[in-house]
This record gives C-alpha cells, sequence and structure tokens, in this order.
C-alpha cells in the first residue's frame, strides 16, 4: 500500500502532514453530534504565536530601568487596582465574563549543509496551548492536536529531507540559497466561555514556481472539549449554505474567477462527504476555501464572512454574544473590514516605514484615505482592533525595541482617521480574543527572573486597558517551568493561588516548584507537583538585591534566570 506523501504531487505534499495527523487524532479529541456526514480523514486534519517560554535576550540592569517605567507608565494610565476578591466585572447574569488564557508553542526541525551551514529544510509547528485547569477537557484535546500535528512533521521529516537535499544540490552550480521550508501556524479568532476557534495555517516552498498555502478552521466547545462542525453551531444550516452559494456568485463567479463546476464542489462541501473550513469569531462565521478547492492558483484564497448581525437566524444562540465589541488580529497588516458597523468597508493596514536601503525609519498606520507615520526604528508585531460595545474603535500596534523590550502604541480609529493616544510600556496583547470587556495582556516582568505575566483587562473610553487585578499568571516559566529550591525556605502554606490565607511553613530543599501568580514586585505563589501552593514574600526591590527570608534568591532557587 502506498504512503499518503507517494498518492499526492510533490508540490502538494506538504498536505500529507494533515492527513497522517488526522489519524492520530480521530482516537485522542472528542467530536459534536451534527446532522452532516463523518468528516473524511483529510479534512479532520489538525491543520496549525512565540513560546511564552522563550524570553528574548536583554540586559538586566537596563529590564529593570524598563521595567521600573513601566510600572509608572501602568499607574499614570489609570489601570484599576480592584480587590483579588472580586477581580472581575460581573456579566448580565451575575457572573464573570469568562476568557481563555492562550500561550503559544514552538517546535522545529532545522536542517543545514554541513560545510556551507546554508540551510536545506526547516519544518516548524507553532501551536496553542489553553492553561485554563478548570477546562480540563478542552487542554488535553488542544494539546492533543498540535502533538499530532508535531508527530506527523517528524514522520514526514525524512522525505521532505531527501527532496529538499536534492533541490538543494541542484542550485549550488547556480549559487542560489535554495530550501525547502514548510511552517504551521496558529491564530485565535474566537476564545471565552462558549468556543474557542483558531485558524490554523500551512505555507511553505517544496519546489516549483511557487509556494503554497493552505487555511484550515479548528473549533471547539469549551465547556466539553468536542470538536465542532459548522453544523454543530447551525440553527438554519440551509439558509447558511445558500446565502455563501450567493455569495460566491456575486463576488467571484461573475468575475470569471471560479472554476465552472465550484456549486456542486461547495454542494459537496456542505452535504457530502467533505467539510467547509471555517472558524467563528465574536461577529459572525468565516468560510475558507484554499486554492484548487473552488477557483485557480491565481484567484488567490477565497473566503466568504456571515455575520451575527445580518443573519442571526442562521446561528444558535448560545453561540452569538450577547454583548457587542469585539478583538481582531490584523492578518499581515492588512484589513479590510467594517471597523464600525456602518456597512462600509474600511481599509487599515499597519506596515513598517522602509527605506531604499531597507533601513526602517518608522511605521505607519493608514485608514482609508488617512496615513500616520511615526518615527520609530522598533520591530513591528502584530496588530489588533479593538471595538467597544459604543462602537469605538483602536488599534493597538505592538512593537520590539532594544532587546526585544515589548510596548503597544494605541491608535483611535473611531472619526475616520489614525489619532494616536498612548504607549504602553512592557506590554503584549495576548492570543485571547475576546470582547472588550475581558481581554488579556502580557507585561514582560523582571522578579525572581524573566518572564511574562498574563492578566485581564477591561476597555476603558479612551482606550486604555484597565487591569481587573493587580496580580499576574504565569504560564511557561523558564526553560521547563519549574524552580528547584536550593534550601530550606520559609513560606505560607496552604494558600490559594493568589496568595491569600495560610499559615508559617518551611518548604524542604530539593522540592519542585511551579510558579503560577505574583504582583511583580513583593510576593509569588508556587505550586508543586502534587497540588500544595506556597507563596514566598520577597525583600528588596531590584535585581541583586531580592531575598526571601534573608537568603539571596539565586541562592534560594535552581532554575532561577534573568534574560541578558
Amino acid at each position: 500500500m502506498r504512503s499518503i506523501t507517494q498518492m499526492i504531487p510533490a508540490r502538494k505534499k506538504a498536505l500529507a502532514v494533515f492527513a497522517a495527523a488526522a489519524l492520530i487524532l480521530s482516537a485522542c479529541s472528542g467530536s459534536g453530534s451534527s446532522e452532516q456526514p463523518e468528516t473524511s480523514a483529510a479534512n479532520e486534519t489538525p491543520v496549525s504565536v512565540s513560546t511564552a517560554a522563550g524570553e528574548s535576550a536583554s540586559a538586566a540592569d537596563d529590564t529593570q530601568d524598563q521595567a521600573g517605567t513601566a510600572a509608572s507608565q501602568k499607574e499614570t494610565a489609570g489601570q484599576t487596582d480592584a480587590a483579588a476578591e472580586n477581580p472581575q466585572p460581573e456579566d448580565e447574569e451575575g457572573g464573570v465574563p469568562d476568557i481563555l488564557h492562550l500561550t503559544t508553542t514552538y517546535e522545529s526541525l532545522v536542517d543545514t549543509d554541513p560545510e556551507t551551514y546554508a540551510t536545506i529544510l526547516t519544518m516548524t509547528v507553532q501551536g496553542l496551548k489553553v492553561n485554563d485547569e478548570k477546562y480540563a477537557a478542552l487542554c488535553e484535546n488542544v494539546g492533543a492536536y498540535w502533538d499530532a500535528v508535531w508527530d506527523s512533521v517528524q514522520e514526514q521529516h525524512a522525505d521532505y529531507y531527501a527532496d529538499a537535499l536534492e533541490f538543494h544540490n541542484s542550485m549550488a552550480s547556480e549559487d542560489i540559497d535554495a530550501y525547502y521550508s514548510v511552517e504551521h501556524t496558529a491564530q485565535a479568532v474566537r476564545s471565552d466561555e462558549k468556543l474557542l476557534s483558531f485558524r490554523h495555517m500551512l505555507e511553505g516552498y517544496t519546489g516549483g514556481a511557487h509556494g503554497f498555502y493552505e487555511e484550515y478552521g479548528v473549533t471547539y466547545d469549551t465547556q466539553t472539549g468536542d470538536r465542532l462542525t459548522l453544523a454543530d453551531i447551525a440553527a438554519d444550516y440551509d439558509g447558511l449554505y445558500e446565502t455563501v452559494k450567493q455569495e460566491l456568485e456575486t463576488e467571484y463567479a461573475a468575475n470569471g474567477d471560479l472554476f465552472d463546476d465550484y456549486a456542486e464542489t461547495l454542494q459537496n462541501l456542505f452535504y457530502g462527504d467533505e467539510q467547509p473550513e471555517w472558524t467563528v469569531d465574536r461577529t459572525g462565521v468565516t468560510i475558507y476555501f484554499n486554492t484548487y478547492v473552488i477557483a485557480p492558483y491565481a484567484s488567490g484564497p477565497i473566503s466568504v464572512t456571515v455575520t451575527f448581525a445580518e443573519h442571526p437566524e442562521y446561528f444558535k444562540a448560545e453561540y452569538i454574544p450577547q454583548e457587542s465589541g469585539y478583538i481582531r488580529q490584523i492578518d499581515w497588516g492588512c484589513g479590510d473590514m467594517d471597523l464600525t458597523g456602518d456597512g462600509a468597508v474600511d481599509h487599515l493596514y499597519v506596515g513598517s516605514d522602509v527605506d531604499e536601503n531597507n533601513n526602517i525609519n518608522g511605521y505607519y498606520v493608514s485608514l482609508n484615505d488617512s496615513t500616520v507615520t511615526r518615527p520609530d526604528q522598533a520591530r513591528l508585531g502584530v496588530s489588533w482592533v479593538i471595538s467597544d460595545i459604543d462602537g469605538r474603535v483602536w488599534c493597538y500596534v505592538q512593537l520590539y525595541g532594544d532587546n526585544d523590550w515589548p510596548y503597544i502604541d494605541i491608535y483611535e480609529l473611531t472619526k475616520g482617521a489614525p489619532a494616536y493616544v498612548d504607549t504602553l510600556q512592557a506590554m503584549e496583547l495576548s492570543a485571547s480574543c475576546t470582547g472588550p470587556e475581558n481581554f488579556c495582556l502580557a507585561s514582560r516582568l523582571e522578579f525572581l527572573g524573566s518572564y511574562k505575566g498574563y492578566e485581564d483587562y477591561d476597555l476603558r473610553e479612551d482606550g486604555h486597558p484597565s487591569a481587573h487585578t493587580e496580580t499576574y499568571a504565569i504560564y511557561d516559566y523558564g526553560m521547563d517551568g519549574t524552580l528547584t529550591a536550593k534550601c530550606d525556605l520559609p513560606a505560607l502554606a496552604g494558600v490559594n493561588d493568589y496568595g491569600t490565607g495560610g499559615s508559617e511553613a518551611t518548604v524542604p530543599a530539593g522540592t519542585v516548584l511551579h510558579p503560577v501568580r505574583t504582583d511583580g514586585k513583593s510576593w509569588m505563589t508556587m505550586r508543586t507537583d502534587s497540588g500544595e501552593y506556597y507563596r514566598f514574600d520577597v525583600d528588596g526591590d531590584s535585581y541583586g538585591t531580592r531575598n526571601i527570608g534573608g537568603i539571596p534568591e539565586f541562592d534560594c532557587f535552581d532554575g532561577l534566570f534573568y534574560a541578558g
């Protein structure tokens, strides 16, 4: 029997990674009930933003100064100092608007020429990790999804390498640095108490005239951890199908962009042996059509979005957010969308201002016919659009300065032109995509080591984030997520993860500890492998001066590290 790889043309060989992973996933991931036929292996396949553990290098003294500036700015920005016992605002039903805390994972295989060190093949997987223990099934199934993707990449590596080496050698005589690449990346589009939905992008180059790009949608029920089909969230599946069909006919087929048999393919995707690729955010559902599915390569990827506002009757009420507002990532710095809900498409672009010598002189934010340029030589990261419940719109532009120091520039877009508002130091917008009432930001912390601390926020009327508490959750600390006590250490035992309650105790030398929460200045709670929580109170206010019970911090723990 031939392998999946052998049955696929060389240009499409990258897709074999997904088919192999699908067989693994079918045994480890639940699925929601549906009237639709079971998805085929090729479409059930998990198809794949930097690891939180991988902190960029920076000088310790510089980061201490920057951290002080960031803390001062956070206070002047007016972020709230709510009590830990009432950390988040209540929703209409008296509960807390929930949010999933997502971080990213990273795995890679890189092959180089042993003589020239030139790259021959790169294969990477950047996946998502759910860190909310109360959603245990979701955590397990999402983890299994990305584990299967990585397993399948490793299984296919030998075949890819053989082809990549042949290609590399064939180009060597022409002095061309040629190599194969296969990259899986993930982008969350919704992550709340109802749904986790993300885009899994596969792109790369495996020979031929051009590279390839495929996009897949994966959606889970947050409560059960089950993977859902489009029919699972639809109240009127037939109506949804007809609307997508009409949109394709009007926007694409009329211009000759689609294959002649696109309608038959579409019907099979909705009602036959296959499944449409789709995601759901807080504004509606998007259906994706990869190249060669209903259109030639020249037409590029095609998608159709059906919004909750236009067609609420197509979707089950429990999946439609009760509050307005959204957070949305801008793809590749470009966003064509209705920002303000007036029915008109707005054209938003965020990009680097580069001269003829490829020097970065700054960056620009352009909205329709208005552009603002700032003279900042920082590296651009991902930008986000945030709209509040009253229809005001902001753009958060992620930037990385010296030593990869993160900061966010805020622009208001409400009046149709970008207007600079403020800069948030030491902060990154997390992969979580909910609404303005509850979203997550990561702050660069330098306290008992260098890491990211995650905190929940809501959006103020002036576009600034307002923190629900003054504490930070810690995920993926250091290289392996642990610290080990070097000696007996004083602590409070029996506390919760916020560090409250408990009684004085001694943590024995050799205890393995997982940092879980801190205020970033005076205490940190850690969990043992057996689930016990300890709070360590810290004296001293800067690198090299901190101690626990009079013991210098570097004499307290193995695994303690500061980037730089």
